[in-house]
């Protein structure tokens, strides 16, 4: 499997927030079990696929691709946790360890749960955090307070002298299996098992699938510790890039996101400058029994 190979698919385009401080990734100098992070950290692209497939075979054939990650897709497939942790034992490359000389897999493992952003998933989180992955994707994320309380989720309590103590974490401690997936301690593991990068250190990523018009201009990308970040789902690649909700959400469907010109890009903000931001809720254009549109605070 290629790089190139995983450029031909046709799905959409979404928006991805990974949640972070402002202005923790320049500068970054830690040494990352997480390849996704250490790459994003350096400012590179990564790529990846999904998969459904939690079977040895598959497993192993993934770790040695020419890939950075693989999420398994729990939303639409099984949430079955005990064919995941069998899935994250098979990516387990001991060859590729020791010729590296290093415990960072060459492809991260992680996972899109099934609870949406407005349903309670704290309890999907200490599932698969505990067994290994080292990233989790939630889907339908359309405010502030879904993306806040995803993060905690994901986060251990915070010790008094913790530099990065907000927002508190709420996940219990229990992860054994984990800490010997990653081939830590159990001290090491909580310093690694934080979100990056609101944690330079961190190497737990947490993505925020914005997938609505009212995800996007409700914007958990509002909160001082997220940031935008588009993924094309059609090549599967994740790539830091600046993004905001500003009047009408632009027409163009390019996996990228920018205008064709710089005329049009021109004609684009200032058509954004006269038109209130609005939202309205899943229905598609043209649908009988879509909502208002909805002015949204700037």
């Amino acid at each position: 499997m290629t790089r190139e190979t995983l450029v031909g698919s046709s799905l959409a385009a979404v928006a991805i927030a990974v949640c972070l401080l402002t202005g923790a990734v320049s500068g970054q100098q830690a040494e990352h079990l997480n390849s996704v992070v250490d790459k994003l950290a350096r400012g590179e692209r990564v790529y990846g696929v999904s998969t459904y497939d939690l079977s040895l075979e598959n497993s192993r054939s993934l770790a040695r691709a020419d890939i950075d990650y693989v999420y398994v897709d729990m939303e639409h497939g099984p949430m079955d946790f005990a064919a995941l942790q069998t899935f994250l034992l098979g990516m387990t490359d001991k060859r590729a360890i020791a010729e590296s000389g290093s415990l960072r897999a060459n492809v991260t493992p992680l996972a899109r749960i099934a609870p949406y952003g407005r349903e309670s998933a704290a309890w999907a989180v200490k599932q698969a955090l505990d067994i290994g992955l080292m990233g989790l994707i939630f889907p339908a994320i359309e405010t502030p307070d879904q993306a806040l309380a995803a993060v905690r989720a994901m986060r251990y309590p915070q010790r008094r002298d913790s530099r990065y103590p907000e927002p508190p974490g709420l996940r219990g401690s229990g992860a054994a299996i984990g800490s010997w997936f990653w081939g830590l301690s159990g001290g090491d593991y909580f310093l690694h098992a934080d979100t990056w990068p609101l944690n330079p250190d961190g190497d737990l990523l947490a993505l925020m699938m914005i997938e609505s018009i009212a995800g996007g201009c409700g914007t958990p990308m509002r909160l001082p510790w997220c940031r935008a970040w588009p993924v094309s789902m059609s090549a599967r690649a994740i790539f830091p890039i600046r993004s905001a909700c500003r009047g009408a959400p632009p027409r163009s469907k390019r996996p990228f996101g920018r205008s064709s010109t710089p005329a049009s890009r021109t004609t684009s903000r200032a058509a954004s400058r006269r038109a209130p931001p609005t939202c309205r809720g899943g229905s598609r254009r043209g649908s009988r029994f879509s909502a208002p549109a909805v002015p949204v605070a700037a």
